[in-house]
Parts: C-alpha cells; sequence; structure tokens
C-alpha cells in the first residue's frame, strides 16, 4: 500500500481524520479500515490549521488560580493576564 502515490481513481477513497486517502482497490480499502494507524503518518495536526489555544481560569479569591496561571505561563508560555492591570 503507497499511500505517497494516489491512484488516479476515487472509487476507494476513504475519509480518516479530515483528510482524503485515495487506495487502489478494495482490498487496500479494508486493510486501511481496519488498521488506519498504521498506515498514516504520525502527525496528527494537519500543517495548514493554526491552533491558538484560548485558557481561561476562573475561581474563587484564594483558590489558587495565580499558581495555576504561573504554572501554565512556565510549562507553555501562554500569557497570564490580571483583570485589576486590564482595568
Amino acid at each position: 500500500m503507497n499511500l505517497s502515490l494516489p491512484a488516479k481513481t476515487k472509487r476507494h477513497a476513504v475519509l480518516y481524520r479530515e483528510r482524503l486517502y485515495f487506495l487502489a482497490n478494495g482490498e487496500e480499502q479494508k486493510k486501511f479500515l481496519k488498521e488506519p494507524s498504521k498506515y498514516t503518518p504520525l502527525e496528527t495536526i494537519p500543517l495548514d490549521v493554526t491552533v491558538k489555544p484560548r485558557v481561561f481560569i476562573v475561581g474563587l479569591p484564594k483558590s489558587g488560580k495565580s499558581t495555576v496561571c504561573k504554572m501554565l505561563n512556565e510549562k507553555i508560555g501562554l500569557v497570564h493576564l490580571k483583570m485589576t492591570k486590564i482595568i
């Protein structure tokens, strides 16, 4: 099964994780559908999609919101905005 050189026919096309795969015949299609992760690349996010995460931490006073925000800032680089500074 060669996914890098798709067949010219659309008869055995498969949609898997928002991507189309064109397979040569019905036998390859059945094989692919049994174990799609075996034949697809490890990349799970398409390169043409940009992900902009937005996180809101809400809670009671002294519940640890600032601590969680500091940890998220250190681990993944999120920006910590305080409402008092914004206002």
